[in-house]
């Protein structure tokens, strides 16, 4: 197989997500790290939704999208 290579896409100002060793790639049979931040400074109470859009060289799922959920409490 191929190296599979990777970019991530965040539209909430509210999220970031960091990998580990800062990577773009991983080899076949491998594995990457990651953390997601929240940061809730500003927001009111309430449910925010967001897609974490991930896209890839990989011909069968170039793109997909993991739905975040952040709930904030008052």
């Amino acid at each position: 197989g191929s190296t599979l290579r990777f970019t991530l896409s965040e539209s909430a100002e509210w999220l970031s997500v960091k990998i580990r060793d800062e990577v773009n790639s991983v080899a076949p049979g491998g594995y990457i790290t990651g953390k997601a931040i929240f940061d809730t400074t500003g927001l009111s109470p309430g449910k925010y939704k967001t897609p974490l859009k991930i896209t890839s060289n990989d011909p069968d799922e170039g793109t997909f999208e993991i739905p975040v959920v952040l709930i904030v409490y008052p």
